[in-house]
């Protein structure tokens, strides 16, 4: 959409008015993308696609040709990069301008999770001396992509993490077999990261990417383990492992190290030099706290609105008020 002014012609490049001009223009691009398909077996609103149909056999022909208008190919073992897609791969020009380069990226990019190693081949791609083995080395890897495995939440997930000076690159398996590859160009502060700290945000970023993986049962981290030692000076880092049941073992060809992912969880905890409080001194903080210290000085004798003591404890409605505290700051992550 453009809009004309006395100082020439404009285009927006993100959504104008924000969410008001969203759902129509989102409902107009999945209109657009399945236009062929809709009243023929497909109907569309918004994020949802419904494919209707009046047997089996018809049911997976319109399954079919939703799938591949999608660009990639569902097969009964995994998900494949779409043939015609490599086919075009394949006989790309070599780019010449940084215009033809970021299209070729563009292209390239949508296949990115089939590639191990992707961000590490296509770094030097916009470097002039090196463009041409780079382009021919990342179209090379880019047709012979492995094919992905479909997860099955039946077996434990297995995660390696890697880190070089460049980028950080992940992948997550079972039973040797890859579901998905990821990869990450290393950038400003962290390109000044000592050995262990590119590790371990290798492994942060592993697991916020593939969290839904892996929670909440025990999975398998290949890495080093040592990385673990260095996690006193990142607090936030820290908080973040401790959700996940995980056990490391160990790589590069030395013993296996099987930690117990349960009393790893507490020396970590002990790691952020910060304690929970227990049960019994949260009415010290009753005083102090912003949202109960004037019912708590109120109420001591008598209740005080819906407020109320009970063996030294505030209580509003019969449900204990929590102030301010680590203890609080835990019983909201439980709950939700």
């Amino acid at each position: 959409m453009t809009f004309k002014t006395k100082f020439g012609m404009y285009e927006w490049l993100v959504m104008p008015f924000g969410l008001t001009n969203v759902v129509s223009n989102f409902m107009r691009l999945m209109n657009h993308v399945l236009r062929s398909l809709i009243g023929k077996g497909v109907v569309v609103y918004f994020d949802d696609i419904l494919i209707y149909s009046t047997c089996l056999d018809d049911h997976l022909l319109h399954v079919r040709n939703v799938l591949e208008i999608l660009i990639k190919e569902i097969f009964s073992h995994g998900v494949k990069v779409d043939e015609g897609k490599v086919k075009v791969i394949q006989d790309w020009p070599t780019p010449k301008i940084v215009g033809e380069v970021r299209i070729f990226h563009g292209l390239a990019s949508f296949c990115r999770r089939f590639v191990k190693y992707f961000i590490t081949l296509q770094t030097p791609l916009n470097e002039i001396e090196s463009q041409e083995i780079v382009f021919q080395a990342l179209k090379e890897r880019l047709t012979q992509a492995q094919t992905l495995i479909l997860p099955n939440f039946a077996k434990s997930f297995e995660l390696e993490c890697d880190a070089s000076n460049d980028g950080i690159g992940i992948v997550i398996f079972q039973e040797g077999h890859p579901i998905a590859y990821f990869s990450e160009k290393l950038k400003g502060a962290q390109l000044n990261y000592f050995t262990y700290d590119r590790e371990l945000y290798a492994l942060v970023t592993a697991l916020q990417t593939c969290q839904h993986y892996l929670l909440p049962k025990v999975f398998v981290i290949h890495g080093d383990h040592e990385a673990l030692k260095h996690l006193r000076g990142h607090a936030k880092w820290v908080e973040f492992l401790e959700q996940f049941p995980y056990v490391i073992k160990h790589k590069q060809g030395k013993m296996n190290v099987m930690v117990d992912a349960l009393s790893r969880r507490h020396v970590l905890i002990a790691m952020l030099e910060r304690k929970m409080l227990r049960l019994d001194c949260i009415n010290e903080l009753y005083k102090k706290d912003i949202d109960f210290s004037e019912p708590f000085s109120k109420s001591a004798n008598s209740a005080f609105h819906d407020y109320f003591w009970h063996d030294g404890f505030l209580f509003k409605d019969k449900k204990l008020c929590v102030p301010m505290s680590s203890i609080r700051q835990f019983l909201v992550k439980e709950a939700y």
